[in-house]
């Protein structure tokens, strides 16, 4: 099996080199592509944006709409569930994203900072409280599973 799936689990965002943006969907994946859905397409119109690329989240009849218009090799028929499915193939995957290491990135860029200005009393703007909540939230997961 190659390194790539192995390291690839659920949740974790797979950069394609097309541009595209997928959600791993599965633990467990075919010898030749990464299991996954389409959840970003370039749109220089989007509302979310990625390495100064602008995108577009779409849903499940547009994602599939869209690959098989644009990019028919990231769809395959899996025989185990006898369904169209989605993947990535493996020479295609360009990026991993994990999101245990973008949030230990945030960490380390605005924790201390954050916990300052509480300690200051000073208000939080919109971007800290968010950090701040997501830092509390998972506090206490990882105190919750030890």
């Amino acid at each position: 099996m190659d390194k790539t799936k192995k390291t690839v689990r659920t949740r974790d965002f797979i950069i394609s080199t097309d541009g595209l943006l997928f959600a791993s969907t599965n633990y467990i994946h075919p010898e030749d592509r990464i299991i996954c859905f389409l959840r970003y397409i370039p749109d220089e119109n989007g509302d979310r944006e990625k390495d100064g690329i602008r995108y577009s989240k779409v849903g499940s009849e547009e994602a599939y709409a869209y690959l098989r218009e644009n990019h028919p090799d990231y769809l395959y028929f899996c025989d185990v569930t006898n369904v169209e499915m989605m993947g990535v193939p493996i020479d295609k995957v360009e990026r991993i994203i994990k999101p245990e290491e973008r949030l230990k990135g945030l960490r380390e860029t605005y924790y201390e900072s954050i916990n300052e200005k509480v300690k200051n009393g000073e208000e939080l703007d919109y971007k800290e409280e968010l950090l701040s909540k997501l830092f509390d939230l998972s506090d206490f997961f990882h105190y919750v599973a030890g």
